[in-house]
């Protein structure tokens, strides 16, 4: 789901990071042996693609932006929106972010 995420933003020219802890808050609040993936996709949903819709609405960047997703001290998810910074070697929080969406993925049961 994450990685489905990330790859549409990516494809409209978005770059999104989401930080272990926003995920481990995915878990905690969509798990649910009854009822398989659904409660997951919703807190996806609520948590995660309604913030960054109502930030793009509130903000209105213009070109190419990064979406950073990360909890506040008080247990809240929150988006910040930043100009797209282009390099050409990967990071070490995407090495970590790939690997961790990797690892989520699993622990859901998907390839």
């Amino acid at each position: 789901m994450i990685k489905d995420l990330i790859k549409r933003s990516e494809e409209q020219g978005i770059k999104l990071d989401i930080t272990n802890r926003v995920k481990l808050k995915l878990v905690d609040e969509g798990y649910n042996p009854a009822y398989g993936a659904r409660p997951l996709r919703r807190a996806v949903m609520r948590l995660v693609e309604d913030k960054i819709a109502s930030k793009f609405l509130q903000d209105s960047p213009e070109g190419k932006v990064n979406i950073f997703v990360d909890m506040d001290e008080a247990g809240k998810v929150e988006v910040t929106l930043l100009p797209l910074q282009t390099t050409d070697s990967t990071s070490q929080t995407e090495i970590e972010t790939e690997e961790t969406d990797t690892l989520f993925d699993e622990s859901l049961g998907n390839p």
